[in-house]
């Protein structure tokens, strides 16, 4: 019964894809529309064959408000508290990073392509007020006087690093991931680690969803339409406050997400905080 489920969503993908390139006929009398329309499409499709896909993943995703310590909270878990992914008092992570096993730790990084920077362009270019057109925007005005790097970068597609070392590491993805040189131009990170508890998973650490950059925010919904499970981290602070309410019931309810588990992080800040406004709090510890 579960492969007949599956065959049966398989087709209504295929339907689904058919109808939105009926649609983008429809609209050629209005190329702007027409344009947003046929992005849909190639996204749903790309996001179609990787769900349907013989290699698809479990998905995880580390979720929250911007600072909420995701990264930290990653580190914890994986790295015994080092820091390695990059982590700081502002919004750090900038890129979607995969962890996933490999034999060897290393990194791939997967750039924005020519053909990608073409529709990011174009949608720029639209005169509409949306999340994806902003997005398209800020990253557009990123990448401007570096058009020989952007270039550079897109003609290589991806390429893959060996990290002999965690300060390698570290370095590596403070320049792709942690707002660095080359994070305007990077898609995806995906950092291999020869880790068994990964096989057959992909964690992703992302930007926040209330992140004041469209486009980081933008790309987190993106992944969470394919995403399987979150751990939606909340600062113990300010546990579930009105942003954390707003997050879960609008961008995450919107998303197929089959599960949500909800995650007290900073509790040590929290901590901290409220033993230095209650001075009795210290005394009585």
């Amino acid at each position: 019964m579960a492969f007949e489920r599956t065959e049966q969503a398989r087709r209504r993908a295929v339907d689904c894809a058919r109808s939105l390139d009926e649609l983008c006929a429809a609209l050629a009398p209005w190329p702007d529309e027409a344009a947003s329309v046929t992005r849909l499409a190639k996204a749903y499709r790309a996001r179609a064959a990787e769900f349907f896909g013989s290699g698809h993943k479990f998905s995880l995703a580390v979720v929250g408000q911007v600072k909420a310590g995701k990264s930290t909270f990653l580190n914890t878990l994986l790295f015994g508290g080092q820091d390695v992914l990059p982590h700081a008092a502002g919004p750090k992570t900038s890129v979607l990073t995969r962890l996933e096993y490999a034999p060897e730790t290393s990194v791939r990084v997967e750039y924005y392509t020519a053909a990608d920077w073409a529709a990011l362009e174009q949608a720029a270019a639209v005169p509409l007020d949306t999340p994806a057109v902003h997005g398209a925007r800020e990253l557009v005005k990123a990448v401007e006087g570096q058009r020989a790097r952007r270039d550079a970068c897109a003609e290589k597609g991806e390429e893959t690093f060996a990290c002999p070392d965690e300060t390698t590491l570290a370095a590596l993805l403070e320049d792709t991931v942690g707002g660095g040189m080359l994070s305007p131009f990077v898609k995806c990170v995906t950092l291999g680690l020869c880790r068994e508890e990964l096989r057959g998973l992909s964690v992703v650490d992302t930007p926040g969803l209330n992140d004041p950059l469209p486009s980081r925010s933008q790309r987190t919904e993106e992944f969470l339409e394919t995403c399987d499970a979150a751990f939606f981290l909340s600062h113990a602070g300010y546990f579930l406050d009105d942003t954390d309410i707003a997050l879960l019931t609008g961008q995450l309810a919107r998303k197929s997400v089959r599960r949500i588990q909800l995650v007290a992080s900073r509790f040590d800040g929290a901590l901290a905080d409220a033993m230095a406004a209650d001075p009795a709090c210290t005394a009585d510890s």
